[in-house]
This record gives structure tokens, C-alpha cells and sequence, in this order.
């Protein structure tokens, strides 16, 4: 008889199995009679009769991996991997299905086994935001979602102490003139954002209530509060609301929540009571982040990804950190990639929080955000809550197992009024990620510089550093003509020079071998009419002036002083 691992192995090469419609393969060879043993728990069995195209509840991967249901303590259906044995048994247990032959051909469970392969699952595992077990289709596949959700069922009652423990570290507020139509209503652009009444020109159109606005006269400035405990709230309220309501795969998008404060503030405790608040599964994704691994199984598994105080070496490892950022906050599919498996495309469910002390070091991390990095990040200044902090005791509150304990104690009811009682303020409110908040302390500290920006900083530190006396002594007023090469070498003298430090801030510029780019600034800051003459600019106040050398190369002096006394010493030096 061929052996059914053979048989298994062409089923899923043929996939469906060999025969129509599902029906088995033809009789195989002889195989020896059953055991005396098994005979008689056979005759004593009422077998159920098997029949080919009946799902007997067992899946199995094209990888080869079967998986066969099973019911939790709570009453919820999972599946287990199992070896093919497990198989057979469960078979047996939960169909009556006989695992002998009472003649010579194949036992029913082997042939139910090969049957399952037309119910072959492309892969199967535990993912993210999956409310039940069971197969769902992915990209014209089928997949096995092994192990649903648990979910805190919520209850009205009292969540005082919840609700605290949320918001008193963040009593941050500031206020922004909103633009509003004549009834006082807030006016929207066409992304469903607020419009400041400074940016009305800029906004391309804008509506009321989705009624188009086309007369923007009517409208004026009215002051609005911005509160860091609605930006909370709505940001828990929001990936509440889309993991338990939304269709799977369906998930409303969230900001990556970034919590700035002192070290034992409390940030990290916080962030374990978040985990329990979704699903109490969370993962750690600093080393995928980092481009220490290729592999980021656990992300697809978890709701939550919480990191707290990473650290950055590189400008390399900055970038791919904000890239992953970007990329998995915009898009709900994600590109999962298990040790020793293939990739699947699956869309999850995750929120991403991040805890940072407020040192430069800390958010060395952040640096350089571009607007459409800050659009899908939302962050706070964490402080101490003080009686309603873990380790509150010393300002008469708990310890913090009791604290942590209260907490949990009051997560259904603070849940309910989540998603029952709480609203968000209409101008906080957000089309796409449920409430907008921008930090407007943090961000300007974090924001990329625009191109016109960076120009005038490097020419700063040009107009500073390139007056460095490389002997030793005071600072230069005048220079010699430079090369570009001798220009950085001024700039970036790591024991004399004053600015090295922000020079460091623009490596294109002062640290890129070619030199290209400062050459091109210096010929462009150094354009005048006629050609060679002066070109003065004013912050810092210095001179400078170009010199065409044989072979299109270039140098460039310099001289620094007032206006009046660069004019004057440049009058002087004609009148020599």
C-alpha cells in the first residue's frame, strides 16, 4: 500500500485531490489486517460513515503543518498545530471516524485526511487585531487566523481612578485661532483638517459640515483649547473603537503615540496598562526598527508595539527608524516575515507607543521630521501625576501594586465610558485617526528644516567658521582666498573651530568628499554684478568674494564687520 504521506504529498502538488469533485484516490494496495485488539474496540465503536467533500474541521498548510480546533476554557474556538497522529485522534474522537480497516483497503481517517487537502489554507497563525479564529481570504488565498482576540468585556461602574491615572500626566494645553464660518461653526479643508484662520489663503477649499464654503468673507477667528488629555483619550478611544467594531482587516489608522518625560515618571508603567486596555498582547520592535533583523513575526502576532527610550547611532538607522514609522502607521497591510518561513502580505491590526526621556539624546531619534512624519505621530509631554502616578505613595497615593492593580480593577468601566460616554472636542476631532494633536513645544524642536532653512543656517556657519585661525590667537576679520576644501577645513577644525558641532547637523555640506554641494552655495552667495565684485550678506554680516582661477576652478575670500565697515575698509583698500 502506498503510504499516506506519499498520498498527501501528490494531494497537495495536485491540489485539489487526485479524484472529481474531491472524492478520493483509487483503492490502494493490500494492507495487513487489523489487530485483534483493534477489531474488537472497532465492532464495539458505532463508526460514523465516511464521506468525501465533508469538512471534518482539520486544515493543513501548503507548507504541510495540519491544525485541528479546539475550545479554550472561555468557550472560544482555537486551532492547534498538530503531528498527524493528533489528526487521527481527533478524527476519531469528535467524528467517529474509524481508524482501522475492517478489510484491506485504506482506514477512513487516512482517506479524511487526504480529502482535507482541497481545504488546503495557504498559511495559518496568531495575528494581530483578528477578533475570532478561522479561515479568512487574503490576496485570492485561503488563511488559517489560529488563535482570535481576548477582549476586556465592558461594564459601567466606576473608573475615577482610571480615568486619572489616563490624563493627569498630561495637563498640557495651548490655544489656536481656528477659522469659522458666520454661526460660529468650524471650517475644515477638504482632508477633513481644522484651518488656522493665518493659513485661510493657503487652503486650497474648504467646508462646513461637507457643505463647500465659496464665500470667504463670512468667516473670522475663534480661539479653541487643545487639551493633551483629549489627545489621549481620543487616541484610546479611536483604536478601541476600530479593533472591536471595525470588519477585520478594516482598521481605522492611529498615530504613533510618543510620550516625552523624566525617566521613572511613570511612562513605561502607562504603556503595560495600554497593552492590557487592547488585547494583552505587546511586542518590543526596536531591533526590526533598527535593521538588526529581517525577521518581525511577533509584530504581526501583537496589537501593541511599545518601545521605551530606544537609541539611535547612526543617521542611517534614524532614517529606517522614521521610514518604518511611515510606513507601517499609513498602511494597514504589513509585510510579516517569520524565521525560517516565506513572507506573508496580511493586514493587521497595531498601535505603536513610544516613550522618550526629554534629552537631546533621547531625541536624537526624532530629529529632522519632515510634516508628513508629524502627521502620523502624536506627541506628549509626560509629567508625574503625582497620588495618581505608579509609586505614588510619597504624594499620598499608592504603591505600585496597588496602583497597578486599581487600574486593571477599573479597565471595564473605563472602557465603557470610552466608548459610550467620553466625545471628543469637535475641533480635536479627526476624520482619520479619531483626534489631532500637535505638540507645539516638541514638534518645532523636531521638525526638518525646509530647503531655505538649511541654506541660510550653512551659510551661518560658514559666516562664522571660515574665520577661524587655524595657529592658534583670535579670530580672523579677513581672509585669504579659500578653496572650497580650505573653506571646510576651518569650518569643521575639530579643536578651533566654534560651529564644528553644527556643522555636523549638514554632512552633505562640510562632511561629503567631493565637495559639491557647498561649492555650488558659495558660487551661488557669491554672485554679483559686475562678476568678482563683493557680495555682502548680513547674518552673519561678512563679505564674500569669488576669484575664477585658470581651469574654471574657484576661490573665495572673505571678510566679516558691519556694513559701513566693510564698505570702509573696502574704500580703503581702493584708495591704496
Amino acid at each position: 500500500m502506498r503510504k499516506l504521506d506519499d498520498l498527501i504529498n501528490a494531494g497537495a502538488a495536485a491540489k485539489p485531490s487526485d479524484g472529481a469533485n474531491g472524492t478520493p484516490p483509487p483503492r490502494p494496495a493490500k494492507k495487513s489486517k487489523p489487530t485483534a485488539a483493534a477489531a474488537k474496540k472497532s465492532e464495539s465503536l458505532n463508526w460514523a460513515l465516511f464521506i468525501p467533500g465533508t469538512d471534518y474541521g482539520i486544515r493543513r498548510t501548503v507548507k504541510g503543518d495540519w491544525y485541528v480546533p479546539s475550545k479554550t476554557p472561555r468557550g472560544k474556538v482555537e486551532w492547534i498545530r498538530a503531528d498527524k497522529q493528533d489528526v487521527k485522534n481527533y478524527l476519531e474522537e469528535f467524528h467517529q471516524i474509524n481508524p482501522e480497516s475492517d478489510d484491506e483497503s485504506m482506514p477512513d481517517v487516512e482517506r479524511a485526511m487526504l480529502d482535507a487537502l482541497s481545504r488546503c489554507v495557504e498559511f495559518a497563525g496568531t495575528f494581530g487585531g483578528y477578533r475570532e479564529a478561522g479561515e479568512i481570504m487574503v490576496e485570492n488565498n485561503v488563511a488559517l487566523i489560529t488563535r482570535g482576540i481576548d477582549l476586556i468585556e465592558p461594564r459601567a461602574g466606576d473608573c475615577e481612578f482610571c480615568k486619572k491615572g489616563f490624563t493627569e500626566p498630561f495637563p498640557g494645553t495651548h490655544t489656536e485661532l481656528l477659522a469659522v464660518d458666520a454661526d460660529g461653526n468650524i471650517v475644515r479643508d477638504n482632508g477633513g483638517n481644522v484651518v488656522k484662520f493665518a493659513a485661510l489663503a493657503e487652503a486650497k477649499e474648504l467646508v462646513v459640515g461637507g457643505v463647500r464654503i465659496t464665500d470667504r468673507t463670512t468667516l473670522s477667528g475663534k480661539e479653541f483649547t487643545f487639551t493633551q488629555r483629549d489627545a489621549i483619550l481620543g487616541w484610546l478611544q479611536g483604536a478601541l473603537r476600530t479593533l472591536r467594531e471595525a470588519e477585520p482587516g478594516k482598521w481605522r489608522h492611529g498615530h504613533v503615540l510618543i510620550l516625552i518625560g523624566l525617566a521613572g515618571s511613570g511612562k513605561t508603567s502607562l504603556q503595560n496598562i495600554i497593552t492590557l486596555l487592547f488585547t494583552g498582547r505587546a511586542t518590543d520592535p526596536e531591533l526590526f526598527f533598527k535593521d538588526k533583523t529581517s525577521f518581525n513575526e511577533q509584530m504581526g502576532e501583537k496589537e501593541h508595539w511599545l518601545m521605551s527610550d530606544p537609541k539611535t547611532t547612526s543617521r542611517a538607522a534614524q532614517e529606517k527608524f522614521l521610514g518604518d514609522i511611515k510606513t507601517f502607521v499609513a498602511n494597514v497591510w504589513m509585510a510579516i516575515h517569520p524565521k525560517g518561513g516565506k513572507l506573508i502580505n496580511l493586514r493587521t491590526f497595531r498601535r505603536m507607543t513610544l516613550a522618550l526621556n526629554p534629552d537631546n539624546k533621547a531625541l536624537e531619534l526624532l530629529r529632522d521630521m519632515a510634516a508628513s512624519d508629524l502627521d502620523k505621530v502624536m506627541i506628549l509631554d509626560f509629567q508625574n501625576a503625582g497620588k495618581w502616578s505608579p509609586d505614588g505613595e510619597v504624594y499620598g497615593g499608592l504603591s505600585w501594586e496597588e496602583w497597578e492593580a486599581r487600574m486593571i480593577r477599573e479597565l471595564p468601566a473605563f472602557i465603557y465610558w470610552l466608548l459610550n460616554e467620553y466625545h471628543v472636542p469637535e475641533h480635536q476631532k479627526h476624520r482619520r485617526y479619531n483626534v489631532v494633536y500637535h505638540n507645539p513645544t516638541m514638534e518645532p524642536r523636531l521638525a526638518a528644516t525646509t530647503a531655505d532653512e538649511e541654506e541660510t543656517e550653512v551659510k551661518e556657519i560658514v559666516g562664522i567658521g571660515v574665520f577661524t585661525n587655524l595657529s592658534g590667537g583670535d579670530e580672523l576679520n579677513e581672509t585669504e582666498p579659500l578653496s572650497v576644501g580650505e573653506v571646510i577645513d576651518r569650518v569643521t577644525n575639530p579643536t578651533r573651530s566654534s560651529v564644528v558641532g553644527r556643522a555636523k547637523q549638514h554632512p552633505d555640506y562640510f562632511y561629503n568628499p567631493n565637495h559639491t554641494r557647498l561649492g555650488n552655495a558659495l558660487a551661488k552667495w557669491s554672485e554679483s554684478d559686475p562678476p568678482g565684485e563683493p557680495k555682502f550678506h548680513d547674518i552673519p554680516p561678512f563679505y564674500i568674494t569669488r576669484h575664477i582661477l585658470p581651469g574654471k576652478k574657484s576661490k573665495y575670500s572673505f571678510s566679516r564687520g558691519t556694513l559701513a565697515e566693510i564698505k570702509h575698509k573696502l574704500a580703503a583698500k581702493k584708495n591704496t
